[in-house]
């Protein structure tokens, strides 16, 4: 609340998804962009388009598959966060390797088989995290 006793308007939290599979990340992208608090600024198949899109919104909380092809996951996410280390990345895979992930990075893990509210919940909890 402001000191008028108003509700504060929070700026959406902006989100990339990356993923090689083209039907899930545009079902993802459709999905969240319901919610008034999330914007979907890019979708990508690719390590190399998803550390594109990011340098392109370095605000942006980066959902990432960890097996993608080109560079893969894993590896963006090394390469984000090392060229910006207050980059937000959700790892994001069907195969239990979240270490893998949080090792390259990534602030945060969901396994593909959880519910979309459970991915949903670590965008908005990564996107309260301070970006630099």
């Amino acid at each position: 609340m402001d000191s008028e006793g108003r509700r504060e308007e929070t700026a959406a939290v902006q989100v990339i998804i990356a993923d090689d599979h083209e039907s899930l990340r545009t079902l993802l992208g459709r999905l969240f962009s319901h919610y008034a608090d999330l914007e979907i600024v890019g979708l990508a198949g690719t390590g190399e388009e998803a550390i594109a899109l990011a340098g392109e919104h370095r605000s942006a909380v980066v959902v990432m598959d960890a097996d993608m092809p080109g560079i893969g996951g894993v590896e963006a996410t090394r390469r984000l966060v090392e060229a910006s280390p207050g980059a937000r990345v959700i790892g994001y895979s069907a195969r239990e390797n979240a270490h893998v992930m949080r090792g390259a990075g990534a602030i945060s893990f969901v396994c593909k088989g959880s519910a979309p509210n459970v991915l949903l919940d670590a965008i908005r909890a990564t996107g309260r995290t301070e970006a630099d």
